[in-house]
C-alpha cells in the first residue's frame, strides 16, 4: 500500500537533479528547524522498475527518464525513501472522446485556485504528471520529505498538486505550493481529526529520533 502525491507542472521548463533535490533540502531543513532538528542531506538515485540498477544521478543532468525506471529520494542513512514516477496525462485509451477526462476532478473539486482553467490549458501543452510515492509504514520522516518534494516541484513549476487516494485532507486539493505549504502536516490549519493527530504523531516522532 502507498499514497501519492500528484504534481501537474503548468510551465513547460526543463529542470536539473540539483534543482529539485536542493529546493526539496530547503524546504526539509526549513521545516525541521522549527521543530528543533538540525538539518538533513537529500540524496537521489535513479531505478528502474525491476531493481536491476541504481544509480546516482548528475546533478547538471535533466530531471527526466525513462518510462520503465524511477528516482529514489533517500534523506542521509535513514532506511527508506520516496519514488518519483512520471507519466503523460493524455488518455485516449479510456475516453477517445475526452483524451483530457482525468482533469474533470480537479475542476470539480477545486475551491481555492482561481486560475485553474488557464492552468489546465497549459497542463495540456506540457503533458506531463510527476506522482511523488510513499509506501505505508515508513518513519514519519518520510511524511514530510513527501510533502517537500512536492511542494518543489510544484513551486518550479508553477504547478498543480492533486490527490486522490488521502495522503492528506481531501478537501483541500487541488491547491498550489504557497497554499499546501501553509497546512500540510500541520495540526493548526487541518481540519479534520485524524489528520490534526496525524501531523502531531509525525512531529513527536521525528522529534524523538532525530532531536
Amino acid at each position: 500500500m502507498s499514497s501519492t502525491i500528484e504534481i501537474i507542472p503548468v510551465e513547460n521548463k526543463t529542470y536539473t537533479f540539483d534543482q529539485i533535490c536542493s529546493l526539496s533540502q530547503q524546504k526539509l531543513n526549513t521545516f525541521l528547524k522549527k521543530i528543533g532538528v538540525g538539518e538533513m542531506t537529500i540524496s537521489a538515485t535513479l531505478r528502474d522498475e525491476e531493481e536491476s540498477y541504481s544509480l546516482g544521478c548528475n546533478p547538471e543532468a535533466s530531471f527526466n527518464w525513462q518510462e520503465n525506471e524511477y528516482i529514489w529520494f533517500t534523506i542521509n542513512d535513514i532506511d527508506g525513501g520516496i519514488q518519483v514516477y512520471k507519466d503523460q496525462i493524455k488518455d485516449e485509451l479510456i475516453d477517445p472522446t475526452n483524451p483530457w477526462w482525468c482533469l474533470d476532478d480537479l475542476k470539480q473539486c477545486n475551491t481555492s485556485i482561481t486560475d485553474l482553467d488557464q492552468r489546465l490549458e497549459k497542463v495540456k501543452i506540457v503533458d506531463t504528471c510527476w506522482y511523488v510515492n510513499r509506501n505505508f509504514g515508513m518513519q514519519a520522516i518520510f511524511y514530510v520529505l513527501q510533502g517537500c518534494i512536492s511542494e518543489a516541484l510544484a513551486e518550479l513549476s508553477q504547478g498543480i498538486i492533486w490527490n486522490e487516494d488521502g495522503a492528506w485532507e481531501m478537501s483541500k486539493f487541488p491547491t498550489l505550493s504557497i497554499d499546501f505549504s501553509s497546512w500540510y502536516l500541520n495540526a493548526e490549519a487541518t481540519e479534520e481529526e485524524h489528520y490534526r493527530e496525524l501531523a502531531k504523531d509525525c512531529i513527536k516522532e521525528i522529534k524523538e529520533k532525530f532531536s
